[in-house]
């Protein structure tokens, strides 16, 4: 009679803690001055950008705003009730003497891109290179990432930090690198409800600024549903009754 070995089992728990790659452009296939037309690497997905939006010589979005309605968005084939939004990000600087704001408004949602004060459903905040400690050195951006949770169960994940956190439902968390600046956050300011599910992303410099620019790279939309993290006490359980299986098998 075959062993029932604990230590051929253990590994399934761990895998289940991989999350799903939905669609992702790391805009390798962009030369200097391209404009940026569709996700390449994995997925199917499609840029929509307004205003100064083109790929640089290093293979990056390059976004400059000029003082209108400039943004980036990506509509993905695939829609997520429960993932994470990861970008690379940096600010180079404004151009404008005094300096304008350093900011820019980032929102994932369902359906396309707001023309108004974002009537549409989704979470969203705006991001401060200041305050957020976003780089300014191209060369080294910083990671951006965005959990959402639009399921009605609390969801775990591992953060950029190495560390497990519960995502409560209609919520999100935001990250730059390793320090989480928003946890539990909840949709837009203006009282629009939690999108049913995730498949827009769109950043936004807001009218009036001018001479901003902007560095991004590496966009990647992971899906976490298939990837949900037990909860410590779960885990426990789970390991001593395989535990108690495998002796159990071995003793007869």
């Amino acid at each position: 009679m075959n062993h029932l070995k604990f230590s051929s089992i253990f590994p399934l728990i761990i895998a289940s803690s991989h999350a799903a790659v939905v669609w992702s452009d790391d805009l390798s296939a962009y030369s200097d001055g391209d404009p940026i037309t569709g996700a390449t690497a994995v997925g199917d997905g499609t840029w929509n950008n307004n205003g100064n939006i083109a790929a640089n010589a290093s293979g990056q979005l390059l976004a400059t705003s000029d003082g209108g309605r400039d943004s980036v968005q990506i509509d993905s084939n695939t829609a997520v009730q429960c993932g994470v939004m990861s970008f690379d990000l940096a600010f180079l600087g404004d151009s404008t003497t005094p300096p304008e704001t350093d900011n820019f408004f980032f929102q994932l949602t369902e359906g396309g891109r707001s023309t108004t004060a974002n009537p549409i459903s989704g979470f969203a905040n705006t991001v401060d290179a200041g305050n957020h400690n976003i780089s300014t050195d191209a060369t080294a951006p910083s990671n951006l990432k965005y959990f959402f949770n639009t399921t009605a169960t609390a969801y775990d994940y591992v953060g950029p930090d190495s560390t497990t956190y519960s995502i409560n439902p209609g919520t999100y968390h935001y990250w730059v690198d390793t320090t989480r600046v928003n946890g539990n956050g909840t949709s837009t300011t203006n009282g629009t409800a939690t999108p049913s599910q995730v498949s827009t992303i769109v950043t936004n410099m807001f009218n009036g600024q001018n001479g901003e620019s902007w560095v991004y790279d590496n966009f990647v939309m992971d899906d976490l549903s298939v990837a949900h993290v037990p909860e410590p006490s779960s885990t426990m359980a789970l390991a001593v009754s395989l535990l108690g299986l495998g002796f159990i098998r071995r003793r007869k």
